[in-house]
């Protein structure tokens, strides 16, 4: 396939949240070899909106930034990560809307059914890195597993603990994991490698992963437009299937399964805003109706895609 570089991307629009730039320091940059196969042979292919250039890893094809801010730069953005995207914990009205937590845990969840149909949850030790304020693990806990959170964010992390959730800076490496789930992840990491590294050492036998990555697969029909590459500036690796089942090999991590789901998080800020104007103007039935509705609806939709990759490994 032949790449052509262009000088530039244009940015989203400002009402697109996805498309906010970190406030790093482009002019200090770090060098790094391929993420996959540590070869330091890359081709540019594409400036990013925010100046940072996508290579191609000419030996293995490995899509990443070859250039990226300090390794220290990047950690220290992490620990205030939730702030960043604005991700909160859900408020006691938003809650007090929601069905019955048994109810919420029983409705269809795409990794939880993938695990309960590849060996089940009940009775098994599950760790979630970069799970944030632990919506996942709650799950994983009514289903009778026993839930561990791994997450830089401080706040994230009291959060965790005071719903009785286990929660830690990094992965312990003395405790073994019947299932470790990392979602979003492996994108943000100056080197993957030594993360996978410490999750393979920390599985039990047979132990499975749980992976999901924006799916750069989708590069490939689409070319240097994709969209990728215009959402998420936090994003230093872009996997398709290939190089991330190279990766997962390196560590004796055989992928057996694999997804393609979603779309990308390109709605528009005003058209929250519409409802939620609708919605103050409603009863509080209707209120209820319309949100679950609204929420169900818009699953559904953005379930129709290729734009996230989800693969299910096991230890070998």
């Amino acid at each position: 396939m032949k790449y052509c570089m262009i000088e530039k991307l244009t940015p989203l629009p400002p009402t697109v949240k996805a498309g906010k730039f970190p406030n790093w320091n482009i002019n200090n940059l770090y060098h790094r070899n391929c993420p996959v196969c540590n070869q330091d042979i890359p081709i540019p292919i594409v400036t990013r909106p925010d100046n940072f250039i996508v290579h191609r890893c000419s030996k293995c094809n490995m899509i990443y930034l070859a250039d990226i801010p300090k390794p220290d730069e990047i950690y220290k953005f992490y620990t205030y990560y939730a702030s960043f995207k604005g991700l909160k914990q859900a408020s006691k009205f938003m809650n007090y809307l929601k069905l019955p937590k048994n109810k919420i845990a029983s409705n269809k969840n795409f990794f939880i059914d993938i695990l309960e149909n590849t060996g089940g949850i009940k009775g098994c030790s599950v760790c979630d890195i970069g799970c944030s304020f632990g919506w996942f693990l709650e799950l994983i806990r009514y289903k009778g597993g026993y839930p561990v959170g791994v997450e830089l964010d401080n706040n994230a992390r009291n959060i965790l603990k005071k719903k009785g959730i286990p929660a830690f800076e990094e992965i312990d490496s003395n405790k073994k994991y019947d299932i470790i789930c990392m979602f979003q992840l492996l994108e943000h990491l100056v080197n993957p490698s030594d993360l996978l590294k410490k999750v393979s050492s920390s599985l039990l036998e047979d132990g499975r992963v749980l992976i999901s990555v924006t799916n750069a697969g989708e590069f490939a029909k689409i070319g240097y437009t994709w969209i990728g590459f215009r959402v998420d500036f936090e994003h230093v690796n872009y996997f398709d299937l290939h190089s991330l089942s190279n990766l997962l090999l390196k560590h004796g991590l055989i992928i057996e399964h694999f997804w393609e789901h979603n779309q990308p998080g390109v709605q528009r800020i005003i058209d929250i805003k519409k409802l939620e104007n609708n919605i103050v103007n409603r009863s509080f039935k209707f209120v209820k109706s319309i949100i679950k509705g609204f929420l169900n609806n818009r699953q559904y939709i953005m379930q129709k895609g290729t734009f996230v990759l989800t693969v299910l490994a096991r230890k070998i």
